[in-house]
């Protein structure tokens, strides 16, 4: 048979730990309530990844970000974003992102004759071969 007290302490312990993640999560509802909207969090998170924002409102997002596990995510989410960006090669201002694909100029020579052109006399283009042959 169980100790009485070992039984009463079990039962206060159960007690005590609901009150105290029922009084968490109360006290979490009312901060969320009194902190600017996602909307607003996400914009400050966002531009505080870029620049120093002024004191009051570094705060706000690090407060938010505690009771709000979806802009805690979308943080986590940015600075992940950050990292692959700083990791991948640098390309140079001017870089239009479209890969240069100029040709040598005496491949543009012989690619600027058609190969049914008139001017051709009916050969086939040099240095190509054909399917099947």
């Amino acid at each position: 048979m169980a100790h009485p007290r070992s039984e009463d302490a079990k039962k206060k312990k159960r007690a005590w730990h609901a009150n105290d993640s029922n009084f968490i999560s109360k006290a979490k509802l009312a901060l969320k309530r009194l902190l600017p909207s996602c909307k607003v969090m996400t914009y400050l998170i966002s531009t505080s990844l870029e620049t120093e924002l002024a004191l009051h409102l570094r705060f706000l997002p690090r407060l938010h970000i505690l009771v709000c596990v979806a802009c805690a995510r979308y943080r986590q989410q940015l600075l992940f974003i950050g990292e692959v960006a700083r990791g991948a090669p640098k390309l140079p201002r001017h870089h239009s992102g479209v890969p240069d694909r100029s040709l040598p100029e005496p491949n543009q020579a012989r690619l600027s004759v058609a190969p049914n052109h008139p001017s051709n006399n009916g050969r086939k283009p040099t240095g190509h071969q054909t399917i099947g042959g």
